[in-house]
């Protein structure tokens, strides 16, 4: 499916790229989105929608379009200065090593966060159970 401007190349009247012929399940007229693209999956148009936009331009009241922008004339590009050169920045070569301390250190000081979470977790579903039991109770709900 040609693109938009080739389109516009060839109703200005300008040399076409060789293409080859469109596939038989293609349909002739397919529903342009608002930047004129064609939905991905081909889907023609219609009849009532071709009518409608035929009948729109014969009685003169087509929506406007905006022209297709032309592409500038290419121009030769003015020299581009050369840029200075910076002396080579020399990386600490202890990084490495530093970070994988780091990394060492920080597990160690975590070893033992999945027992906490876990204690805090079982009194959660302690307190939960408890409320729940409290909510339940028909006497309390009654003095209450």
């Amino acid at each position: 499916m040609p693109s938009t401007r080739l389109v516009a190349q060839l109703l200005d009247g300008q040399p076409m790229p060789a293409v080859g012929p469109a596939p038989a399940e293609v349909p002739l007229v397919t529903p342009l989105d608002r930047w004129g693209a064609a939905p991905l999956r081909p889907e023609p148009l219609s009849a009532a929608a071709i009518a409608g936009i035929i009948s729109a331009h014969l009685g003169g009241s087509a929506p406007a379009h905006r022209p297709l922008r032309k592409n500038a004339p290419t121009t030769v590009p003015e020299p581009v200065a050369e840029p200075e050169l910076l002396e080579p920045v020399v990386l600490d070569p202890d990084s490495f090593s530093r970070g994988l301390n780091a990394r060492r250190l920080a597990a160690q000081r975590l070893d033992g966060i999945s027992d906490a979470l876990d204690d805090v977790e079982a009194r959660a579903d302690a307190l939960l159970a408890g409320l729940l039991e409290l909510l339940e109770e028909p006497e309390l709900r009654r003095s209450g």
